[in-house]
């Protein structure tokens, strides 16, 4: 069994014992002491910049405003290392066009456990 499959049955053991528990089925939860076993993390494969330019360059954007904005679509996933929610949840107020800068996710704090805004500058 892969180490994947391991932590998927033993997180569901974990959360049927604890449910137990809570009902006053069982007096202690024999999960307690159990440590899943730690899985890889796998990088995200990506595509080198001269490869995307010759993309961005050969292909055929119309000059209309969903051609433009297709293409600016592409240029802020990959220029940017921006996620995908972190595009769709965008707000014009998010945008700052004098500056080049896009303020991405949290409420605008300084960094905590929870929430912050990430400065990403544009560049050209």
């Amino acid at each position: 069994m892969s180490p994947t499959t391991v932590k998927r049955k033993i997180s569901s053991l974990k959360s049927y014992f604890k449910f137990l528990l809570k009902q006053d089925y069982i007096d202690q939860d024999p999960m307690i002491k159990v440590v899943s076993p730690k899985s890889k993390k796998v990088l995200p494969g990506f595509i080198e910049q001269e490869p995307m330019n010759i993309l961005l360059d050969q292909f055929d954007f119309d000059n209309s405003y969903v051609g433009a904005r297709d293409k600016l679509i592409l240029e802020l996933l990959y220029f940017t290392g921006m996620r995908r929610a972190e595009l769709v949840s965008l707000k014009l107020n998010d945008v700052q066009v004098e500056d080049l800068l896009f303020l991405l996710g949290g409420s605008g704090t300084f960094p905590d456990s929870s929430s912050y805004r990430h400065q990403v500058l544009l560049i050209g």
